[in-house]
């Protein structure tokens, strides 16, 4: 039996796709993974670890599902990040962030 592919950026390109005017959207629920942290992502060797973390735990999990008994194959989305509370930091305007950073899994793969 063939894997069943998943790609969220094509079935729900209304999500994923910019808009020429703001608007607002209902957006589904979905299961992440996801990694918090704080500091300064130019420079933060913890940042770089959180993201290594989280592409090698998306992937472990999609190709693990893939060979699993329902072959369920699916794109892993871009990463994404939100800043919350940004300030700038001393005399040469570094900004301090705290990080949330995303990957979507798709809805079947809740099982």
């Amino acid at each position: 039996m063939a894997a069943t592919k998943i790609d969220l950026a094509r079935d729900l390109k209304e999500l994923y796709t910019a808009r020429r005017e703001p608007a607002l959207i209902d957006v589904p629920e979905f299961p992440f993974l996801m990694i918090d942290g704080h500091g300064d992502p130019n420079v933060s060797s913890e940042y770089r670890q959180a993201i290594e973390a989280l592409y090698s735990l998306s992937y472990t999990l999609k190709f693990t599902l893939k060979r699993g008994p329902r072959q369920l194959d699916y794109r892993v989305m871009p990463l994404r990040g939100a800043v919350v509370g940004a300030r700038h930091v001393g005399v040469l305007g570094h900004t301090e962030v705290r990080l949330g950073l995303d990957d979507d899994d798709p809805p079947a793969a809740r099982g």
